[in-house]
């Protein structure tokens, strides 16, 4: 059986399970948009002879917060991976991390072909838009978003099955009309064999100069749905303590205000670069003592920040602002691997910070139970039974 896995967004797990479906002799084409500011994953075919991993690059980098920029590298984007479709024929199609337009190109393509398609939902696109459009768009954003939405629902009922990441999705979808017999949960994961335990010392620590340092660490996307302004308190707060860094990786609108902010406040306390190379990861995660993220409380609705799996595997703590009904959120508290505070909470999250920063033995605590809820949970082989369960289901 030939499957071709559709990543837009390149990342870390979905690769992974291109790979572990080779190794049990699938033949795997795993497709990526190369030029684009996210972080990603190991994308090579790990020396498997029927994996094929094709990076797509468009014209020009994606244009993620234009309109029409958007909308021509969504469709450049869906024409090559539909010319893949055709050159290789496969028997399924998984893609995730997709947006709206290119899916319903994908969608159109397999329908055509008769090869059946896997819709593996990461995102509610649609809520995401009318959060933002309602916002920037007082008169239109309403009926617009509306028209997404429809979209939306269109694509998944469309689709021969849908994985979502978490049972609240499918909760939206079965108010969607969406066929529940057609619907599956499977939990996002992260490579936690790609992903050892490092000590704070490091060669990547070293080289930056920050080993002395108590670091709090941010990796990862930081668009719309991250409130950068708690990173900024958080280090106005812990600004007189000389011996607090806090280092922020990552691209776009929420690292650049940070940038601003960090200049305009004279914040000496933080540290930004741009995304990391994959292997050095490790060393990344390593070097913090404390590592961070956000998420604003619209976004905890349709999104669960994946980062935050990463992190449970570096044995470190994590401090977690989102809503208490998100994932994330949930995972973090039923491992006890970290503090949740609510969205928007400002001193709260600073004081969550400051707990651990003068607590040592609570950190280490904290940091095992998060690595010993990764090993437990993300066991690669069976999370690639659920993945095979469906397809032969179809």
């Amino acid at each position: 059986m030939k499957i071709l896995i559709n990543d837009f967004g390149g990342y870390a797990f979905p690769v992974q399970l291109s790979k572990e479906l080779a190794e049990r002799g699938y033949e795997v084409i795993h497709t990526f948009l190369d030029n684009i500011k996210t972080p990603h994953g190991n994308m090579n075919n790990g020396g498997l002879k029927n994996l094929q991993v094709i990076p797509v690059s468009l014209k020009s980098e994606f244009r993620k917060y234009n309109i029409i920029g958007r909308y021509k590298g969504e469709t450049e984007y869906a024409g090559e991976i539909n010319n893949i479709i055709g050159l290789h024929k496969p028997d399924i199609v998984i893609s995730a991390n997709t947006p709206l337009f290119t899916q319903r190109l994908l969608v159109k393509k397999c329908k055509k072909k008769k090869i059946k398609f896997i819709y593996w939902c990461h995102d509610i696109h649609s809520i995401a838009i009318k959060n933002i459009l309602e916002i920037k768009l007082p008169r239109t954003g309403k009926p617009l978003s509306a028209v997404f939405k429809r979209l939306e629902i269109s694509l998944l009922k469309q689709s021969d099955h849908i994985i979502s990441i978490t049972g609240d999705f499918s909760q939206i979808f079965e108010k969607w009309g969406i066929d529940t017999s057609k619907l599956s949960v499977i939990n996002n994961w992260a490579p936690v064999n790609e992903l050892p335990v490092c000590a704070k010392s490091n060669a990547w620590s070293q080289k930056l100069g920050i080993t002395s340092y108590t670091t709090i660490v941010y990796s990862g996307t930081m668009g719309l749905k991250h409130d950068p302004n708690l990173i900024v308190h958080a280090a106005q707060k812990l600004a007189p303590d000389k011996n607090i860094m806090f280092i922020i990786i990552s691209n776009g609108i929420g690292a650049e205000l940070i940038k601003k902010e960090k200049g305009r406040l004279g914040l000496e306390n933080i540290m930004v670069l741009d995304f990391q190379d994959y292997h050095d990861l490790p060393l990344i995660l390593g070097s913090a003592d404390i590592l961070i993220s956000v998420l604003e409380k619209d976004a905890a609705m349709y999104s669960v920040p994946s980062k935050v799996l990463t992190y449970l595997c570096s044995q470190r703590p994590v401090v977690l602002s989102v809503a208490g009904f998100n994932l994330s959120a949930k995972i973090v508290a039923d491992a006890n691997a970290g503090i949740c505070v609510n969205t928007n909470e400002l001193e709260s999250f600073a004081g969550a910070l400051k707990t651990l920063i003068n607590d040592k033995v609570l950190r280490e605590n904290l940091g095992a139970n998060g690595r010993r809820y990764a090993e437990e949970n993300f066991n690669m082989s069976k999370i690639a039974d659920k993945f095979i369960h469906i397809i032969g289901r179809l």
